[in-house]
């Protein structure tokens, strides 16, 4: 949710008047949800959402006359922001493979991998140990609306949350990759795969 103080910025620089203001905003808001949504981004609507932000942020420390075309600095700023979409999709995806593809490994190497993920977990901070727990476990058929709703409950936007959410992940990979190396035997550590590998 956007910021009173912002929002009302944004406006100034949207329309002469608050009627045509809240018709421009809405307009450039469904092209980004558009623009989102046929370059498959992640959330069209969040995306579009954090443009929003992104710009209103801009015409605070922009001279209002420097910014003479908001649908333009919109596009500008959705251009950048799906790359980083795509970027932390990659990341994500890779990392979930990496993590699916140890479901095919010996029973001896899934409960290996249990209890470094376990140990790796309690050793965590309990901030990053609950926001990893809460991220990954959302109702059926509702990953988007209970991310949304922890990224309110925090305060950040949905991107920030992701980062979060990866930076932590990351540190939850490295320690359980050290940790499965120094629990596997001298004569093994060529051939045993560890998440990295996958």
């Amino acid at each position: 949710m956007m910021q009173p103080e912002l929002l009302n910025v944004l406006l100034e620089v949207l329309g002469e008047t608050r009627e045509e203001a809240g018709a421009a905003y809405r307009e450039i808001h469904e092209r980004l949800t558009r623009f989102f949504s046929l370059n498959n981004g992640s959330d069209p609507q969040t995306l579009a959402d954090e443009v929003m932000d992104r710009l209103a942020k801009r015409t605070v420390n922009e001279p209002k006359e420097k910014i003479i075309s908001p649908h333009a600095f919109a596009l500008g700023i959705a251009r950048h922001l799906l790359q980083e979409d795509q970027r932390r999709y990659a990341r994500e995806t890779k990392v979930a493979r990496d993590w699916d593809v140890r479901s095919g490994a010996s029973e001896n190497d899934q409960e290996q991998l249990l209890e470094a993920l376990e140990e790796c977990m309690s050793h965590m901070s309990k901030d990053k140990r609950k926001l990893l727990l809460a991220y990954y476990s959302w109702p059926e058929g509702k990953k988007i609306d209970h991310h949304r709703e922890m990224a309110d409950r925090h305060g950040l936007t949905m991107n920030a949350l992701r980062n979060r959410v990866m930076r932590a992940r990351s540190e939850l990979d490295s320690c359980v990759r050290n940790r499965q190396r120094d629990v596997s035997p001298k004569k093994d550590i060529t051939k045993r795969r560890t998440v990295g590998d996958l």
